[in-house]
């Protein structure tokens, strides 16, 4: 089985004054999950503002949120519908052995 991974498809960064933005598309082509997210970095007023530190605080919290939402999606949507999937699997097999068995009892009374 493929492991369940989140890919960041593309992202890229807009600034407003001392806000940086991180805007961030993200996949798992296992689940056909997807989303876009978008974070930002703020310099204090009182800080010098370092673009390259503020992209990348931008960036942590986005790919941080788009983990978390993700994991809601698996933890609500994605797992229970696999479970339910699984019981009808198992109830099937159930099924076809009750099957098998009363054919093999229809076939000794030959």
């Amino acid at each position: 089985m493929e492991r369940l991974k989140l890919s960041c498809k593309n992202y890229y960064f807009t600034q407003h004054d001392n806000e940086i933005y991180c805007h961030i598309k993200v996949y798992n082509k296992f689940t056909n999950y997807k989303n876009e997210v978008t974070e930002k970095a703020i310099c204090a007023s009182d800080d010098k503002f370092d673009l390259k530190t503020g992209q990348r605080l931008a960036r942590s919290r986005a790919e941080k949120v788009a983990f978390a939402q993700f994991k809601g999606w698996l933890d609500h949507y994605y797992i229970p519908k696999r479970l339910d999937e699984n019981d009808e699997i198992f109830e099937l097999s159930d099924r076809m052995k009750q099957y098998i068995e009363h054919q093999e009892d229809y076939i000794k009374t030959f």
